[in-house]
């Protein structure tokens, strides 16, 4: 019941373009203010996931990204 409340509220936020401003403004402070450890652990749930990630690129990509 509380979570259909907190999705109701959250989906008529969604539709105030202030709000996707806001919210974008905010997610860049944080992306610019955050640690590595905190970047990957939202990322991906974990430092372990990340770096497990990435060594799956590396895997399937190659080193596209240093060319």
């Amino acid at each position: 019941m509380a979570r259909e409340i907190v999705r109701d509220n959250l989906a008529n936020y969604k539709k105030d373009p202030n709000f996707e401003l806001w919210y974008c403004y905010m997610e860049d402070k944080w992306l610019q203010n955050a640690n590595w450890e905190e970047k990957l652990i939202a990322l991906f749930g974990s430092v372990e996931n990340g770096i497990r990630r990435y060594e799956m690129y590396l895997t399937k990509e190659g080193n596209y990204l240093a060319n």
